[in-house]
């Protein structure tokens, strides 16, 4: 997998981790830097072991649908990329949650649920993970970190154009996945 689309796909996944960022920055008006830093890098550990996980989690089972992988490849970032851009469309104000150590962890594995099933189509589409895991990782980890800040500057408006933005990118990635399936 060339890095290009490893960061594509790290944005794409970023987006609902930098968006919970963003809503525990609006939480509080004054976060620490060590705490923003323990938010970015709770979801970026995360965001960066999952798909591993659901990469091997694929290969054990991609024998047996090795001729369909890349509609499965497809249909899950189709729906991963939808679900997100449905949620940025119909609930643009999530919930927001206290900032305690244990909530964040619960976040942490909470955004990285799509994670773990982008490791899954890498791993039906044939992609290597370690390089892909560990731009996720980065990438959520900076975006994270800066999300906390952002929300709080720039309060709600932001939370749901960055799910909205993750979910074109996912659903952007699935279409280029289809094509190739159609050659």
């Amino acid at each position: 997998m060339n890095i290009l689309l490893a960061f594509a796909i790290a944005v794409g996944v970023a987006m609902d981790a930098s968006a919970v960022a963003m809503a525990n920055g609006m939480a509080e008006r004054r976060v620490r830097p060590r705490k923003a830093l323990y938010i970015a890098l709770v979801f970026g550990l995360f965001q960066g072991a999952m798909p591993v996980c659901g990469y091997y989690f694929g290969r054990i089972f991609s024998g047996l649908v090795r001729d369909i992988a890349e509609y499965i490849s497809f249909l899950l970032l189709f729906l991963l990329g939808g679900r997100m851009l449905y949620e940025a469309i119909t609930a643009p104000e999530a919930g927001l949650m206290l900032m305690e150590r244990e909530t964040i962890l619960l976040q942490g594995v909470a955004t990285s649920i799509d994670a773990l099933l982008v490791g899954v189509a890498l791993a039906l589409s044939g992609a290597g993970i370690i390089r892909a895991a560990l731009v996720i990782a980065a990438v959520t980890t900076v975006l994270s970190f800066a999300s906390v800040y952002v929300g709080c500057a720039c309060g709600r408006v932001l939370e749901d154009k960055a799910r909205a933005l993750g979910g074109i990118i996912l659903l952007m990635l699935a279409a280029r996945i289809l094509a190739r399936g159609f050659r």
